[in-house]
């Protein structure tokens, strides 16, 4: 599925060029809710390592105007952890990166058993 070209005006840092912005590929591999098992961990199949920039680029895409979230200087010196904060479901976007266009290794099993 191609992604609109007015959505260019979003990808501002080198690391977001890079990925890839068809988020249906591989689709079939990835586990449904059903099949998802509390408390399973598994190897990722890359990393990505979280830098202050990320944070700001993903907080400042939601729309997000408070300054522990946006303001580097004032969150250093106001918020609890003396770090920019991150929105509640950064932490999603990071685990669907790691988990790789092919999906989780269980998943790519059990369609080859069917």
């Amino acid at each position: 599925m191609p992604v609109p070209s007015r959505l260019d005006r979003y990808v501002e840092t080198e690391k977001q060029r890079h990925f890839s912005r068809d988020f249906m590929i591989g689709w079939e591999a990835y586990e449904t809710w059903d099949e998802a098992t509390v408390g399973q961990s598994g190897l990722a199949q890359r990393t990505f390592e979280i830098t202050e920039e990320d944070i700001l680029d993903y907080n400042r895409a939601c729309g997000e105007t408070d300054p522990l979230m946006i303001d580097p200087a004032f969150s250093r010196k106001h918020s609890p952890t003396g770090e920019l904060l991150q929105h509640p479901i950064f932490v999603t976007t990071i685990a669907f990166y790691s988990l790789g266009e092919k999906g989780s290794r269980r998943r790519r099993q059990y369609l080859l058993r069917t």
